[in-house]
């Protein structure tokens, strides 16, 4: 995935305009929480905690849309959805595959760009 496609800033400067400072703290932050909350989905994924899958991905939907990290904005629903719901769970493994792919290369990126 070409890294500059990753993710797109102009939600976040919708909150908070063009100030490099502000949009600095947004990432700093996205770049702090995220790792977190994908650990503890993964986890929640290994111990079969349907709750907790759900919970986690709901919360990296917010910060997924806020980057707007397109390849998994809806991979992120989906995976909400099956756990929710409690369909089709083995279409989560693959889904959160690559969600953590994608999410592990916007980190990657953000952290260059920013130099954090």
């Amino acid at each position: 995935m070409d890294p500059e496609n990753l993710y797109d800033l102009s939600t976040v400067k919708e909150f908070v305009g063009d100030n490099p400072e502000q949009i600095r703290g947004l990432v700093m932050i996205f770049v702090e929480d995220v790792p977190e909350m994908l650990e503890k989905l993964n986890t929640g994924k290994e111990n079969g905690d349907w709750d907790e899958v759900k919970f986690f991905a709901h919360k990296l939907k917010s910060s997924i849309d806020l980057f707007r990290i397109s390849p998994i904005q809806q991979v992120i629903r989906d995976i909400e959805m099956i756990a929710r719901e409690r369909k089709e769970l083995e279409r989560i493994p693959p889904l959160l595959e690559r969600v953590n792919i994608t999410l592990d290369q916007a980190l990657i990126a953000l952290r260059n760009d920013f130099n954090l």
